[in-house]
């Protein structure tokens, strides 16, 4: 996630996906890739950003998991087929807290995408 001590993430305040607004950048192979990568993100999002690197998983679908406090139910997390496509497919199911492991399969099993 990219964002700043104040609060300001590209994941998040209303922004749908940090790869809308060039928040992502994946296959860096290089240590000089990497170094244009995080020049080219501090020129997008200003230089006082925090920046995560991850080691990207090939070949991996992609999910999305949130969490909400609800004024009725408490805690609410959501888990659902993510990546660039969540709003397309609206593949999620909502579990109320305390979710277990049983009731995490559950929800994942009722997934369209599963297979």
């Amino acid at each position: 996630m990219i964002g700043d001590p104040g609060g300001n993430q590209v994941a998040g305040d209303g922004m749908v996906h940090k790869s809308d607004k060039g928040g992502v950048i994946a296959g860096v192979q290089s240590d000089e890739k990497l170094l244009d990568a995080v020049a080219k993100l501090r020129n997008t999002f200003g230089s006082n950003v925090d920046l995560l690197l991850q080691k990207m998983v090939p070949k991996a679908v992609e999910i999305i998991l949130g969490a909400h406090e609800d004024a009725v139910f408490g805690h609410v997390i959501l888990a659902g087929i993510g990546g660039i496509t969540t709003e397309v497919y609206k593949d999620v199911s909502l579990g109320i807290c305390p979710v277990n492991k049983t009731r995490a399969l559950e929800m994942i099993q009722s997934l369209k995408g599963v297979a």
